[in-house]
């Protein structure tokens, strides 16, 4: 419906949620772009958390969900490659392990404007509120490098 309607060519800045990236995607064109934003999670932060999804394929979902291949048994380099375009074309990447940081540089962006000290405050406390403390690897630290 959002596609008949040219939602995206009504010349407003608009929000779209969906699991369907692909669908989603068709309904922006060259002029009128759009571009997702997502948080990602070290592979290796997995193993500190038990209570963490794990897939039953031995393969890596999103790369599938990504590259736009579900029927292939195994994934490959091409398939990798093809989802790391995508993620590079089409996404404002921020990581877990940073995600206030990662919320400015999205708002710098994006252009949203924040009110210094009054804004900063509130995306802070929403972190905190919404994003329960996690353990992480330390990606700064010696055993990282």
């Amino acid at each position: 419906r959002a596609k008949q309607v040219h939602l995206a060519s009504r010349g407003n800045k608009i929000v779209i949620t969906s699991p369907f990236i692909r669908q989603a995607a068709e309904l922006f064109d060259t002029e009128n772009f759009g571009r997702m934003f997502c948080f990602f999670r070290h592979p290796l932060d997995y193993d500190l958390h038990d209570d963490l999804p794990t897939f039953s394929r031995d393969d890596n979902w999103l790369t599938r969900l990504l590259s736009d291949d579900h029927d292939n048994e195994v994934i490959g380099f091409k398939e990798l490659g093809v989802a790391k375009q995508v993620v590079r074309q089409t996404c404002v990447v921020g990581t877990l392990d940073k995600m206030e940081l990662s919320v400015y540089r999205m708002a710098d962006y994006y252009g949203w404007e924040l009110q210094p000290g009054q804004d900063e405050t509130c995306v802070s406390d929403v972190i905190q509120r919404y994003n329960p403390p996690e353990k992480w690897i330390d990606h700064e630290s010696e055993e990282w490098y």
